[in-house]
Parts: C-alpha cells; structure tokens; sequence
C-alpha cells in the first residue's frame, strides 16, 4: 500500500512538472523590459525566455496586465534546453495613458514581472510638429515686420526732403544754389527765357513690394550670401544635438526613432531653403531682378526652415534627456539659438533695403560744365540749352520754350560758282586784258 502511495505521488510530481507548474522555477526570462509594437489597432511583445531543465514548460494561454485586460500567449510551449521568444499580443486600449504595462508569466510565481513598454515611434514625431507651429508663426511675424521695414525705409527717403529737418534743410540749400548757377548760365544762353523750376525737391519713387533692390552684384545669389549666414547660427546647435556618437554617449543607446525625426527636419528644411532661393527672384516681372517682395518672403522661409530644424533637435533632445538641469541646457540653447537667427534675419533684411533703396539724386552741376556749356558760335547755344534742359527735366516743372532758329543770322558761306558760258567741269578760261 505504501509503495502504490510512493508511486502516485512521484507520478504526479511529474505530471506537474511536464505540464508546467513547479518547473517553472527552471525558466530563465532574458530581461526584465519589452518594447511594444502596434497593428493593426493590436499590441503584440516579444519575450524571450530560456528553459534550463530537459522537460517542456507550458505557459498558461494568458496573462493579466491590469484589472481588466489580460495578454494572450502565442506558442506557450518551452522545450527542454530551448531558447525561444514567447509573443503576448493584446488590445491597444489596455495602455490608457500608461506607457508601461507589468506582465507576470507564471501568475506571481518564481519567474519575474516583465515590463512592456508603449512604444515612442509615435510621440518621437511630436517636437517636429511643435516647432513647425512654432517656426510657421515666426516667419509670418518676420515677413510682417521686413514689409513694416519696407514701410519706415519708405517714409524716411521721403521725409529727407522736408525743408524743416536738418538733412532737408541741407537738401534743399543745394537745390538752391545749383538753381541759380543753373538760371545764371541759362540767362546769358537766351535773356529772353528763363526755366521754371520746382519750388520744392521731388518725392521719390514708392518704395513697394514689387520695387526693384538695387546694389546686388552680377550674379548674386540668395542662397549663398544670405541663407548661408542665415543658417550658420544652428549648424554648431544641430551638430551637437543631432550627432549619433554625443547622443549615444549619453543615453547608453542610439536612439533611432529620434535621430530619423531629427533627419527628416533637416531634409525638409534644405528643400525649403532651395525653394526660398527661387522664389527670390520669381517675386516681380523678371527673373534678373530681385524684388522687396521676393526678399522678404524668401527670408521667412528660411527663418521658418532654420527655425523647424532647431526646433526639432532641441525638443526632441530635451525629451531624450533626464533631469532638469539637463533639459533646461536644451531649451536655453534652442532659444539662444532661435533668438539670434530672428535678429540676424531681421537686422539684414533692414539693411539690404535701405542699400537697395531706388536712387533720390540732388542736383549737380557736372564737373565738365565750364567746357561743357560754353559757346563759341551762335549756333552752339541751342545745343547747349538743349543739354541743360535734358539734364534738369527732372526738376523743371515745364521746359523752356524751343529757341528760334531765325533769330539767330546764319553765318555766310563760300560757294563755288563760274563766269556765263564756263563749264563746271571745263577749266575757266583766262579773261583778255
């Protein structure tokens, strides 16, 4: 009786253990963490697991991962000295606002809980959706204030004219004085006839978004003289932020889903800075010109394409790193960074249309007026009243009246002529005495 006691009970040891229940104990779980991936509206881990015993271990069909939401297990069975990896797959709503869930295999046994961790593909492309809000309305504010630039650049030239401020009042004593130097010469041209001249300086041409920057040089390239120094602010920032090894040496790791979103910003920010070159030069008539309008707008977009980019690398760092004094470095950083880029911006954009304002001349007496407007011969002063009315129309209010050619007596001239009878072509001959 005793030994068929001995034998149902070692029977039942081993049934127990083939089935799974004591053995597990035997069963080793290759780390403590899993990261999730979803399909489908379905989150599926992978844990790998390693059997130290000869016997197959069964895991149960599932596993609770909170309250209400359990796990179901995909190839439940270990075989003896195997190494395999054991799929849990459950529905996406079991994480809520988790972003991690605990899964214990052997239902609080000897095995330990695993972590499954949501996955971060998702949230990794949430900074460059921030900073492309962000970088958008900075631009925008950057193009409102260049056409506010343009404006007061506007306002200033004609304002130089004004006889009350100090830089009109000097103006306008030079329009003075070239008028009486002018009128003095014009008098002993033609005493009869005067010229009637502007009582005050002419405003200058609107300075508009269609109007023409003038001063660049042959072959002067948006992209090279300005978006370059545009840029240069965050290339020291991106390489820091972006670069592989820094964030590997940090981290432990190489975030990959990271560094792709930092990638893709910096791929799209250098399409957005070739376009803004184009569009430099396709703002206006012609494409040889460069236009305000097309300076300004070129020059949001490459705030908007600097301004992704930085804010791309710095909010995705920030949420890479832990602590706040670390995350606080990033975002002063990103700031700084952001802060310089809008003020260079800025500061060029002023200067470029003030240099490239359209001309506002004064006028001058040539330097060559003494040789220029002298008159040797009657006939030379309706050539040289006609000079100086050309050279002044622009401050004439009507050009002096066209002079007469009949009151001036034409100078007598030699002609060739023969004696009655002679022939042109026949050598004349020789009168008698």
């Amino acid at each position: 009786m005793i030994i068929r006691l001995v034998a149902a009970a070692a029977a039942l040891v081993a049934l127990l253990g083939f089935s799974g229940g004591p053995a597990f104990a035997e069963i080793v779980v290759d780390g403590t963490s899993a990261d999730a991936s979803l399909s489908e509206g379905t989150y599926s881990a992978e844990i790998s697991l390693l059997n130290t015993s000869k016997r197959d271990v069964t895991l149960p069909e599932q596993v609770a991962l909170t309250d209400s939401c359990n796990a179901k297990v995909k190839d439940r069975t270990i075989g003896g000295l195997r190494s395999v990896s054991v799929t849990l797959t459950f529905d996406d709503s079991c994480f809520g606002d988790a972003d991690s869930l605990e899964a214990d295999l052997d239902d609080a046994g000897p095995l330990p809980a695993v972590a499954i961790n949501k996955p971060t593909n998702g949230h990794a492309w949430l900074p460059m959706g921030i900073s492309a809000v962000i970088a958008l309305v900075v631009a925008i504010v950057v193009g409102a204030v260049g056409v506010g630039m343009l404006q007061k650049v506007d306002s200033e030239r004609k304002a130089r004219n004004d006889p009350t401020s100090g830089e009109g009042a000097k103006r306008k004593a030079s329009y003075d004085s070239v008028k009486v130097l002018v009128n003095e010469r014009v008098a002993q041209l033609t005493p009869t006839s005067g010229l009637s001249w502007k009582s005050t300086l002419p405003a200058p041409d609107d300075y508009t978004l269609t109007s023409e920057v003038k001063g660049l040089e042959a072959g002067w390239s948006f992209k090279d003289s300005w978006a370059a120094n545009l840029t240069v602010a965050t290339t020291a920032f991106v390489a820091l932020l972006s670069s592989a090894d820094t964030l590997t040496a940090v981290l432990g790791e190489k975030p990959e889903a990271a560094l792709g979103v930092m990638t893709v910003a910096g791929l799209i920010s250098a399409v957005i800075i070739a376009v803004a070159n184009t569009i430099a030069k396709l703002v206006g008539d012609t494409t040889s010109k460069v236009t305000t309008g097309g300076l300004i707008l070129s020059t949001s977009l490459v705030v908007f394409a600097a301004g992704l980019q930085t804010g791309t690398v710095g909010g995705t760092a920030m949420t890479l790193v832990e602590g706040w004094l670390a995350q606080g470095l990033v975002i002063l950083l990103s700031l700084g960074v952001g802060a310089v880029l809008v003020w260079y911006a800025l500061a060029t954009t002023y200067s470029t249309l003030q240099t490239g304002a359209p001309d506002d001349p004064l006028p001058v007496i040539p330097a060559d007026a003494v040789e220029a407007w002298n008159v040797s011969d009657p006939w030379q002063v309706a050539i040289v009243k006609n000079g100086i009315l050309t050279t002044y129309a622009e401050w004439l209010t009507t050009p002096a009246p066209a002079l007469a050619v009949a009151a001036y007596p034409a100078t007598p001239m030699l002609v060739l002529g023969t004696s009655p009878g002679d022939d042109l072509y026949q050598p004349t001959r020789a009168s008698l005495i």
